[in-house]
């Protein structure tokens, strides 16, 4: 696997590529979290059930680098939606796994994803 340039190309490089559905599901949840609708939960979980049927898919290494592309697309989807607690917490998630599996390139990547989603958090709380 070529070393993703960034957070956003890290799913799809680890394996993970959203349906059309999934896709225009993603907007829905992001735009409910966003509006603060209580909806997004169901249409979170509605999400997250789907992408497993891509995960599931795959076999072996195969396999687990999806799962980590799809708990680092879920991070991304809360950070779309204005929940940038939930988003960190997904992308140490992620680290932990990638560190499992020894993906060197990928824990690259996230470990300055989480830097920065910290010194934003940090930021937002100084100015609190």
């Amino acid at each position: 696997m070529e070393a993703p340039r960034g957070i956003e190309e890290l799913p799809e490089a680890l394996g993970f590529t959203e349906t059309p559905d999934l896709r225009q599901l993603r907007d829905q949840v992001v735009e409910a979290t966003t509006a603060g609708s209580e909806e997004f939960r169901e249409l979170a979980t509605r999400y997250h059930l789907l992408a497993i049927e891509v995960v599931n898919q795959y076999k072996g290494i195969d396999f687990a680098k999806a799962q980590i592309g799809l708990v680092v697309r879920m991070g991304l989807i809360w950070r779309d939606g204005g929940k940038a607690k939930y988003y960190l917490e997904d992308l140490r998630d992620a680290l932990t796994c990638t560190r499992n599996e020894q993906l060197e390139n990928t824990a690259v990547v996230l470990e300055a994803a989480i830097q920065d989603a910290e010194e934003d958090l940090q930021g937002k709380d100084a100015l609190e």
